[in-house]
Parts: structure tokens; sequence; C-alpha cells
């Protein structure tokens, strides 16, 4: 089993209490990643089985974000 973390499309309207985010890879509403906000590493080398969603940290990257 393989996780994959995807990136919030706007996570400064997180107050700690959501119940889904919209995530950075959709184009539109619709698709949302369950839970709050989540500190995840950027660099997953130590961490067998995760990844980041490629779409994401693309569509993040070209927002300016790091």
């Amino acid at each position: 089993m393989e996780t994959v973390w995807h990136v919030p499309a706007d996570p400064d309207s997180c107050d700690g209490d959501c119940d889904t985010h919209c995530i950075s890879c959709e184009d539109g509403p619709g698709v949302g990643a369950p839970g709050g906000i989540r500190d995840v590493p950027r660099d997953l080398t130590g961490c067998p089985g995760e990844r980041w969603c490629t779409s994401c940290l693309t569509a993040h990257a070209s927002d300016g974000a790091r």
C-alpha cells in the first residue's frame, strides 16, 4: 500500500477544525483531502510507501511556493 500526500489548495483557510480541504491538483471543487492540514516533510526519502502527488507539487510550485 502507498500513501500519496496532496498539497492543500488554500492552506491559509484552515482553522484546524476542517473536515476537508481542496487539493492543488484538482481544477475545481469536488475532490478534497479529508481532515485538517498535517505537517508532512517535503522530503519523504526516509518514509517508505509514502510520496507526494507530483501534480500537486507542480501546481504548488507554479504558485510561487517553496
